[in-house]
């Protein structure tokens, strides 16, 4: 995505405001049991965001381990978010000749154990 604002003088003064962004984003899912009853879940976003004189570069990863116990309807998994424990997000973007920057607070990394019986 990328936008450009440009916001003439119209009082002949010279003074023009430009503001450009330019914003990539990219997804990445990968499932697969590398043996029987096991199966694996790596969810990746990398987010690149420029604008003018600033630019932000995040890269989050999710992973879900889960194995299956068949006779006994059991499920356990593990699942691990935000890995590489990205602490904050900033967004920029242009709407109606304003920048608007938003930032957001995250949770660090976490681990989730978790068993599901099935009866």
């Amino acid at each position: 995505m990328w936008d450009y604002s440009k916001l003439d003088d119209y009082n002949n003064v010279g003074n023009e405001v430009t503001y450009n962004t330019f914003r990539l984003d990219q997804d990445l899912t990968l499932g697969f049991s590398p043996v029987k009853l096991w199966d694996l879940k790596i969810d990746a976003k990398h987010s690149f965001s420029h604008q003018d004189n600033s630019s932000v570069d995040y890269f989050f990863c999710d992973m879900n381990i889960r194995h299956s116990f068949k006779k006994s309807g059991i499920d356990l998994s593990l699942d691990l978010n935000n890995i590489f424990n990205v602490k904050d997000y900033k967004l920029y973007s242009i709407l109606n000749n304003q920048v608007i920057v938003n930032q957001y607070n995250l949770r660090g990394r976490i681990a989730l154990l978790r068993l599901d019986w099935y009866f």
